[in-house]
């Protein structure tokens, strides 16, 4: 068959778009990740890197999505931002990751501070790996406890008081905390808006309270709350069938009691002196957008009843 001049050019502008598109990734494999990332190599040991968070993962998480042990992932490892935001999935431009449970995809960009990098991808497979049990009955799980376990799951079990949100939600009982009861009516970008010191709040306290349920208590009761949450269980006897709280408001007792233990403090103090003396690192760029919220307006906090 012939082909004129004219559908000859087009078809060749075709052919060499499709071919930079795919010489744009380089493409790596681990065990239970398919691997796209845009520079030329990889960041050192980041396979490693991303098996360890795969093992620590399957630990908190192989209940809710056993597939996790049988399939690979994929990621994305945009070069930077910009190509990030440019890219094929559209994430919001403010963002640091996005997860996409139906296609099993993580997207991520790249970062000088690696031990962030790692945090926001460890976060957005909780995402993807908890999401995907809601949606096996075609549901979204709550905000709070989405954006709190993925926020759990930032850190190493071993050494919570390493996480940022640790050291933030110390503070909550005398800076001021939303009422459970209001906290997972809310989902933050449809009731908060732009006010900070409450996304904050609610981030912070999403990430005490599910830290305080998973951790604090064993992973089947957890795993049975998220099970009745998701079958349309109301919260009071979801809570009362497997933590044997009677209510929001006794959940909200208990876990205050515990936040004000001293040794909690002491823990998250001791933490963030370890860290200003053995930082050499200049102050974080306030101009560089998080997706997560910071930590420097922390005061005022009042319950949003009040």
């Amino acid at each position: 068959m012939r082909i004129g001049g004219s559908a000859a050019a087009v078809l060749l502008l075709l052919m060499t778009s499709a071919a930079a598109s795919d010489w744009d990734w380089h493409e790596a494999l681990a065990p239970h990740f398919d691997i796209k990332h845009q520079m030329a190599f990889a960041p050192p040991g980041f396979s490693m890197a991303l098996e360890k968070i795969h093992s620590r993962l399957r630990l908190d998480l192989a209940s809710f999505s056993p597939w996790m042990s049988k399939e690979r992932l994929k990621l994305f490892l945009y070069k930077d931002r910009e190509s990030y935001a440019a890219g094929e999935f559209k994430p919001p431009p403010w963002s640091n990751g996005i997860s996409m449970y139906e296609k099993r995809t993580v997207a991520v960009y790249d970062q000088a501070d690696r031990k962030k990098l790692m945090e926001v991808i460890a976060h957005e497979t909780t995402h993807l790996l908890f999401e995907s049990y809601w949606g096996e009955v075609g549901r979204q799980p709550p905000s709070w406890i989405n954006e709190g376990l993925a926020m759990v799951e930032e850190a190493d079990p071993e050494h919570p008081e390493r996480s940022d949100w640790f050291a933030a939600m110390v503070y909550l009982p005398e800076k001021g905390y939303l009422h459970v009861s209001d906290l997972v009516t809310l989902t933050p970008t449809l009731d908060l808006g732009d006010n900070k010191s409450r996304v904050e709040t609610f981030y912070t306290e999403s990430y005490s309270i599910v830290y305080f349920l998973l951790r604090k208590h064993s992973k089947l009761q957890f795993k049975n709350l998220c099970s009745k949450m998701r079958d349309g269980e109301d919260l009071d006897q979801a809570l009362w069938l497997t933590y044997r709280y009677k209510s929001t408001q006794q959940l909200e007792k208990a876990w205050i009691d515990w936040l004000r233990n001293p040794q909690l403090k002491g823990k998250a103090e001791s933490q963030a002196g370890r860290a200003s003396a053995s930082s050499d690192a200049p102050a974080s760029d306030d101009s560089s957008i998080s997706a997560r919220p910071r930590f420097g307006d922390m005061n005022g906090f009042k319950p949003l009843s009040h």
